[in-house]
């Protein structure tokens, strides 16, 4: 990479409409969900609290994420800025609580632990003699080479990694339900089962309340965290495409979600309770449908994990590039290759900061409960920034009184605060801890920032909206 490729956002700007189709565009916010790697964890928890009535929550959560989701669809349109959840906050309410939902999305947009962790827990089962380190040099190297060159190349295999893994899991869906017709009686009224929480019958009382349903819909929209992160791309697309990209991929990512917990679930209807008790019901199925082919549903959950990292270090970068505009970073920041038109430095910076925090996390608190306390912690930061991202958009639509305007930027805002708002409460006091903790890490920077540049971090740049 020689110098003459490499400038600043002064001089040149991200590349514009480079990625044009709603698809493309859905596609990649849907690989940031990467359900391969969040099913297993789904049907466990759910078996648990849901019994056998595990679709039916997954419906009701996939509603649940689209109240948030509506907001970014609003705001995407409203502020196209890279900054995306800095950019729509700094708009309505000003720098501090900007760099407050910065602090908050910077667990996942600067440093996507988990999913590294979660990689090598997988490649363990096929290559124990794989050391960590190089698990985390190879995904990072990989990830980061393909974000520079451009976010064509980067959404696209994302994209085309993310078909790869669906179609996996609704081909592992298709063989387990072609061998149910014919050898498991019943089946229709036990696949209806999934969606009634009252379901008696067939061996099975089941009366698990709204209570259980409620419990297992907000436990789904975990794996939904993060669906955002498409609005940083909105520069190098259009902001309507982005916007409905944001809506599709929900919907897209919730249909598989959906099919999923109908008909793997079948497998343990006399045991709902070794379908709680499995590490992975995922693999577990995998074994049975696919039979020597199993280590296919570890193909695809680590390309699950790779799409997560690719649209994970891909969107951090780029709110450091508006945050450099609107001089609330350094220009440094902001630092933009001249011939891929990517925020070169910061890509590698972030993959850099991945790499090594994982590393150092698994060292301190051992792979399995560094990840739980990472997980927890991304979950709760995420949700405070959708509160605030849902309060802008009531308050940037506060006049728009038309039937649309009162729906997305009144009452779905409203019921997603609600929402939010308790799965953060029900989190659990470490988890609180830990979330308050990192906030304050992030708070100490910004105020060290604005004692050194003042008046500058006060203003928003919208010179490359003109």
């Amino acid at each position: 990479m020689s110098s003459k490729d490499v400038t600043t956002t002064g001089e040149v700007t991200l590349k514009k409409e480079a990625v044009k189709s709603l698809w493309w565009t859905a596609g990649y916010g849907a690989s940031l969900m990467s359900p391969a790697m969040c099913l297993g964890g789904i049907m466990a928890f759910q078996a648990s609290v849901s019994g056998h009535c595990m679709a039916l929550p997954v419906l009701i959560g996939t509603g649940f994420v689209f109240l948030w989701a509506v907001s970014y669809y609003r705001m995407a349109v409203k502020m196209p800025k890279c900054g995306s959840h800095y950019a729509y906050v700094f708009s309505e309410f000003g720098v501090w609580p900007a760099w407050l939902v910065w602090a908050c999305v910077a667990c996942v947009y600067v440093t996507p632990i988990p999913p590294l962790m979660i990689l090598y827990l997988y490649t363990g089962e096929l290559w124990p003699w794989l050391p960590y380190w190089a698990v985390i040099l190879i995904m990072e190297a990989f990830v980061t080479l393909i974000s520079i060159r451009g976010i064509r190349l980067a959404s696209g295999t994302s994209f085309g990694l993310y078909v790869t893994e669906t179609v996996i899991i609704l081909a592992l869906c298709g063989v387990l339900l072609h061998s149910f017709m014919g050898t498991v009686p019943d089946l229709g009224t036990k696949l209806a089962a999934a969606f009634n929480p009252s379901f008696t019958g067939l061996g099975v009382t089941q009366a698990i309340g709204l209570s259980g349903v409620m419990m297992a819909a907000l436990f789904v929209t975990w794996n939904f965290l993060g669906f955002a992160s498409i609005t940083t791309i909105v520069e190098e697309s259009k902001p309507r495409l982005i916007g409905l990209g944001v809506l599709l991929s929900v919907t897209m990512v919730g249909l598989v979600y959906l099919i999923a917990t109908t008909i793997i679930p079948i497998l343990w209807w006399d045991n709902i309770g070794g379908l709680a008790a499995s590490p992975d019901p995922l693999v577990d199925a995998a074994v049975i449908g696919f039979g020597r082919f199993w280590p296919f549903i570890l193909f695809a959950i680590t390309l699950s994990i790779t799409t997560c990292l690719v649209a994970c270090q891909n969107a951090g970068p780029r709110i450091f590039v508006d945050m450099a505009r609107d001089k609330v970073l350094p220009k440094v920041f902001g630092t933009i290759h001249r011939k891929y038109q990517t925020p070169w430095l910061m890509l590698i910076v972030v993959g850099a900061v991945t790499g090594f925090g994982a590393w150092i996390q698994a060292r301190i608190f051992g792979l399995w409960d560094g990840l739980l306390v990472w997980v927890s912690m991304q979950a709760v930061l995420f949700l405070i920034a959708y509160i605030v991202v849902s309060v802008a958009n009531i308050k940037a639509f506060w006049k728009d009184y038309s039937l649309a305007g009162w729906f997305l930027s009144k009452i779905f805002p409203v019921a997603g605060i609600i929402v939010a708002g308790y799965l953060i409460v029900t989190s659990g006091k470490t988890t609180l801890i830990w979330s308050g903790a990192f906030i304050g890490f992030w708070l100490i920077i910004g105020a060290v920032l604005y004692v050194r540049r003042g008046k500058e971090m006060r203003q928003l740049r919208l010179d490359e909206l003109a």
